[in-house]
């Protein structure tokens, strides 16, 4: 009767070793970093689905390089006709003729290669485009100078990094010895050197020293001490390539055998962060309370800028003259430790024009602060619902902060680092600078996803009455459609002027804004929800659109609710879905 379970355990227990064999042979493999060469035994069918996709993605890569601190990346489509596309600026870039002498200077251009290969690897602050980024110049003679720049891309290690880069000046050394300059490009590094400055990287730069005493470059073999000669380093990659391949038709072999006998699939969950260690890793800055407390005057009330559930936040001045938004946790506060750090390390790893900008924390003692930029406007509440304020924000205003929080959102979904679900998004969470443009703040709650998960459950349920999805509040099951819900709220609210949480006092029957408005719609009266100060200068076509969108985002059912890219193909072209939006979620009556 045993001997079935027997076997199972003993064909996973092998599954797992073949596993770890597989995974320990393809890290060999793959630890040096090259450019493959792509064959031609597959194409693409003009006009097809992937060139259409293509398409898309090139046409508007260069603005979204340019629009996200010089990194940007993306995939579009499904299936085989997915594509994958990433962009990169290098720093002060311009576009001209790149002019070049003819001299060689084997030497010197060798240590100056090791040079910027240090530099480039060990570079890993800054924007995006400047993480492993280095460029210099050298002098060669009194009236000619080298000029090199070295990048690799945004989340490779150092190290990798420093192999790329050295497998670049290897590749240029072996094939173009005799050349003044010349750049190599791979998927993850790039390096360029030449006597001519170019790009407009070394405008600023002064020029390195030359080294007082030089030495050679280490032979193209291995990036060990290895003296092999290269037929003998291609007979060994070859070699392994065999028994990689080997590995890998065993390994899909005893896959297929053991899902027979296992139908057990593996949950992804959402990241822990448990130690202090996460934040000192972070890249924010950890300031001591005493720089904290002369900033803002010791958290004087004449600095305060709001105050909430969570503590009070203080607007400060370093003594640089910057100014920050110093947000002071209560020792009561519904945030405690964990989301403290939570919102720390995550905002540490998120760069967008739509997300506020964390500078640093403290922590001392029972003291939880985190340091913001400072935004003049505070939050986006203080004008949609005061009768006065509101009156600053025309449509035009209105229309663009809805579409700016909507590519905020998209980055946390699909084009950071992370995987991000936000979980708290309101109108007071939506900070505006002094031009009006919004950036979105607070993530205390936000939850960090693995790439291939999709929803997550949890028994604690946080948030804010009015913005919460039906199955979050039911179920507490939570996924990027629970954003979607929240940001159709938050536009109902930006077109309207009032607060979903408040419009049970109309009516029993209109429970909370998004049944409110979508009963308009299907009267065919959906423009009195628009807030009377909008109707002289909003455009019908664009608010009715906006509306539109706003429904298909609260609908009951999450799998019928929009993706974030879709929304923002929505708002900002004439097309839109022609579904027609079901019934918004449940109502919750506060009455009693």
């Amino acid at each position: 009767m045993f001997l079935p379970l027997f076997a199972f355990s003993v064909s996973v227990m092998f599954l797992k070793v073949i596993m770890q064999i597989l995974c320990f042979f393809l890290a060999i493999s793959f630890g040096y970093v090259s450019a493959e060469v792509c064959g031609d035994s597959l194409f693409f069918r003009p006009n097809g689905t992937y060139d259409t996709n293509r398409q898309v993605v090139l046409s508007t890569l260069a603005s979204e390089v340019s629009s996200r601190e010089g990194f940007y990346n993306i995939s579009v489509g499904e299936g085989p006709e997915r594509i994958y596309v990433i962009g990169m600026c290098v720093p002060e870039y311009y576009t001209g003729e790149i002019p070049g002498n003819e001299t060689e200077f084997n030497r010197i251009w060798e240590d100056f290669m090791r040079r910027m290969i240090a530099a480039a690897s060990s570079s890993t602050h800054g924007s995006p485009a400047r993480m492993h980024y280095a460029a210099s110049m050298t002098p060669l003679t009194g009236f000619l100078n080298m000029y090199a720049l070295m990048q690799c891309i945004p989340g490779i290690s150092s190290g990798d990094c420093e192999k790329c880069l050295l497998e670049n000046v290897r590749t240029q050394q072996q094939c173009c010895s005799k050349n003044i300059g010349g750049s190599v490009r791979r998927p993850v590094c790039f390096s360029r050197s030449d006597t001519s400055p170019f790009y407009g990287a070394f405008d600023n730069i002064t020029p390195s020293p030359p080294p007082q005493k030089l030495q050679s470059m280490p032979p193209p073999g291995d990036l060990s001490s290895s003296t092999d000669k290269d037929g003998k380093r291609i007979s060994k990659r070859n070699k392994m390539l065999i028994l990689v391949l080997v590995l890998t038709v065993v390994t899909v072999v005893l896959l297929a055998l053991g899902f027979v006998f296992c139908k057990r699939r593996k949950s992804y969950k959402p990241m822990k962060l448990e130690t202090d260690d996460d934040i000192t890793n972070s890249q924010p800055l950890q300031y001591d309370l005493k720089t904290i407390e002369t900033s803002t005057d010791n958290f004087s009330d004449n600095n305060k800028l709001g105050e909430g559930g969570f503590g009070v936040v203080y607007k400060g001045t370093f003594s640089n003259g910057t100014e920050i938004a110093v947000k002071r946790l209560s020792i009561y506060s519904r945030q405690g430790l964990q989301e403290f750090k939570n919102e720390v390390i995550v905002m540490a790893k998120l760069h967008h024009n739509n997300l506020v900008q964390l500078l640093g924390y403290c922590m001392e003692g029972e003291e939880k602060i985190l340091v913001y930029e400072f935004l003049s406007n505070k939050s986006l509440d203080l004008f949609l619902f005061d009768t006065m304020k509101q009156l600053q924000l025309d449509w035009t205003k209105r229309y663009n902060i809805i579409e700016q929080i909507a590519r905020g959102i998209l980055y946390l979904h699909r084009d950071s680092r992370l995987k991000i679900i936000h979980r708290d998004l309101k109108a007071s969470n939506i900070l505006l600078d002094a031009n009006m443009n919004p950036k979105i703040a607070d993530f205390g709650l936000a939850k960090i996803f693995a790439m291939e998960q999709t929803r997550a459950e949890t028994s604690k349920i946080a948030g804010t009455l009015g913005y919460m999805p039906p199955e979050y509040l039911s179920h507490g099951q939570f996924s990027m459609e629970s954003d979607v819900y929240s940001f159709g709220v938050l536009v109902l609210e930006i077109i309207s002027g009032k607060m979903s949480s408040s419009f049970y006092q109309i009516d029993d029957t209109d429970c909370n804004l998004g049944t409110y408005a979508w009963k308009l719609w299907g009267k065919g009266l959906a423009l009195e929800l628009v807030n009377p100060s909008l109707v002289e200068n909003a455009q019908i076509e664009q608010v009715t659109r906006c509306i539109h969108v706003a429904l298909l985002c609260v609908q009951a059912d999450p799998s019928k609710r929009p993706k974030l890219f879709e929304i923002i193909s929505m708002l900002t072209t004439s097309k839109i879905s022609q579904s027609v939006p079901s019934e918004p979620g449940f109502c919750l009556h506060s009455r009693s």
